[in-house]
């Protein structure tokens, strides 16, 4: 619907991008990224005192530091190393704009953006991140995709419901109770074989050292994360490929996935994700809606600078 002229018209998905939630399952925020309570163990790592932690602002340099959680230097005990401990070993670190506390109330290490301005996404992973539990201990890194070749979208809704009794006189009184959204179910067909990816949405793991992918077992925990995919608007009638009118963000806040079927026979095999998105609480007990759906400009979009964050 809409007014001819006036109205945009959607067309090609451009860009999917995914991220793990905090450990409390809450999205991240720059001032609010948290891991778990502790205590961590660090001792299975190769150097303890030089356990690397990296962090990213936005499309900004990638800054990776090793951090010392070694017992008689920076810990008590190598394998329960403490929040507070941890939280001195990053400060020691020195990260720029970024500081390390214990959350208050939670007990969760906890980093928050320092600086002048306002980023938009701070991104925290490596070693230490995963061992301190920071996206699940997953990282709160972006995978990203411009390979997904189809997104399909459905709505589940509680139906309304319907009370009745008849009277002796052959007359119905009837409650109806309203229906209500509950949640978005995505399907997106990936041209692409992409572990990293496959493995925030199912929850396998990727050995470092062989690339080797495990799937996950009926023990194995599973990652919540969110999404944004991005697709072009257009104007009314015919118009060149190019000649985009804008874009729309869409956001799904919290999800959960599964990895679909292949066919191997002589085409290209798709991989297929089952995503859902579900309402959640945010910390001040408000109910959060699935998705949001924002529209941009093509200076907003190329702002956001996708591929590079």
């Amino acid at each position: 619907m809409g007014l001819r002229g006036s109205t945009k018209y959607d067309a090609i998905l451009d860009f999917i991008r995914i991220m793990p939630l905090n450990d409390d399952l809450q999205p991240p925020t720059t001032t609010r990224m948290v891991g778990g309570t502790g205590t961590f163990d660090f001792s299975g790592e190769t150097d303890p005192s030089a356990v690397p932690l990296s962090i990213k602002i936005d499309d900004g340099a990638v800054e990776t530091k090793n951090i010392d959680v070694s017992t008689g230097t920076g810990s008590v005990d190598e394998s329960k190393v403490t929040v507070a401990e941890l939280v001195t070993a990053i400060t020691t670190a020195a990260f720029t704009d970024v500081t390390a506390t214990s959350e208050v109330g939670t007990g969760r290490i906890k980093l928050a953006y320092s600086g002048a301005g306002t980023p938009k996404y701070i991104q925290v992973y490596g070693r230490a991140a995963e061992v301190a539990l920071f996206g699940q201990g997953r990282g709160l890194q972006f995978r990203k995709t411009d390979n997904i070749e189809a997104a399909t979208e459905s709505i589940t809704r509680k139906e309304q419901e319907e009370i009745t009794e008849t009277s002796s006189t052959g007359l119905d009184n009837t409650i109806i109770s309203d229906g209500y959204r509950k949640s978005i179910t995505q399907e997106w067909t990936d041209e692409s074989a992409d572990y990293d990816f496959r493995s925030i949405i199912e929850g396998g793991t990727i050995d470092a050292t062989t690339g080797t992918y495990t799937v996950p077992t009926s023990q194995s925990r599973p990652i919540y994360f969110f999404a944004e995919l991005f697709w072009r608007n257009y104007n009314e009638g015919d118009s060149k490929e190019a000649d985009i009118k804008g874009y729309t963000q869409q956001i799904l806040h919290s999800c959960k996935g599964t990895f679909g079927d292949r066919s191997y026979n002589r085409e290209w095999v798709k991989w297929v994700y089952s995503i859902v998105g579900t309402t959640y609480k945010d910390l001040s007990g408000n109910l959060i809606a699935d998705s949001v759906e924002i529209p941009l400009t093509k200076e907003a979009y190329a702002a956001l600078n996708v591929k590079a964050v």
